[in-house]
């Protein structure tokens, strides 16, 4: 239970105006982690947005508002914005004009940065990064060590990983696997020959990662 002394920033009267709603500009009244008391730092709607435990932060213009949470040591930096009922925690970091909407959630050490736009049910997890001008939404799982950059759109229950040489996307009965895209039945059929003509070194690697893709779509319910 959060109380006066345990606090670790107040609301100041500076505010601004977002859809409607107006957010206060934060301060902290002590010093936690990089933060030191007296630091002034974004702004919330409310203290619902922003955890008093843990290092949790939010700085610069950064934005939380509604019913979204920031926990944790989670931090919300630059110019982005949190908003809906998202959830930002653990060690997850969002920045630069990165958006996380509706019901999405970032955590791990996952991070969302640049122009990128994480919504709807999509989780975004592990060490994954979303960045560019990336869209992340309806029950896409970016996970792993997963990188979703430039004008990528995941959608859908998609399951995204890169692995030491291509990115493996996929779906239910679809797989794209660098430039390669197929449906799941073609890639299992796939001769070694027909592997090898792909890239000089795909063979290798399709032995390697086969059964890796194999066991994370049993693990998905595909």
């Amino acid at each position: 239970m959060t109380t006066e002394t345990n606090k670790k920033y107040k609301l100041t009267d500076e505010t601004i105006n977002i859809f409607g709603r107006t957010l206060h500009r934060i301060q902290a009244i002590r010093d936690f982690g990089d933060v030191t008391s007296g630091e002034l730092g974004g702004y919330v709607e409310s203290e619902e947005n922003l955890s008093h435990y843990g290092d949790a932060w939010a700085s610069d213009n950064a934005r939380v508002l509604d019913n979204a949470r920031v926990l944790d040591n989670a931090c919300v930096l630059d110019n982005a914005c949190v908003s809906g009922d998202a959830r930002v925690f653990d060690n997850a970091r969002v920045f630069d004009n990165a958006r996380v909407l509706d019901n999405a959630r970032v955590l791990d050490n996952a991070q969302v940065f640049d122009n990128a736009c994480v919504s709807g049910d999509a989780r975004v997890f592990d060490n994954a990064w979303v960045s560019g001008d990336a869209r992340v939404f309806g029950d896409a799982l970016v996970f792993d060590n997963a990188r979703v950059s430039g004008n990528s759109r995941v959608a859908g229950l998609v399951y995204f990983s890169q692995t030491d040489a291509w990115p493996i996307t996929m779906c239910e009965n679809w797989i794209v696997i660098g430039c390669q895209s197929h449906s799941t039945d073609r890639w299992l059929d796939f001769s070694d020959e027909e592997i090898a003509e792909m890239d000089e070194d795909a063979l290798e690697w399709w032995r390697r990662w086969k059964p890796a893709i194999i066991s994370a779509r049993a693990a998905m319910g595909w």
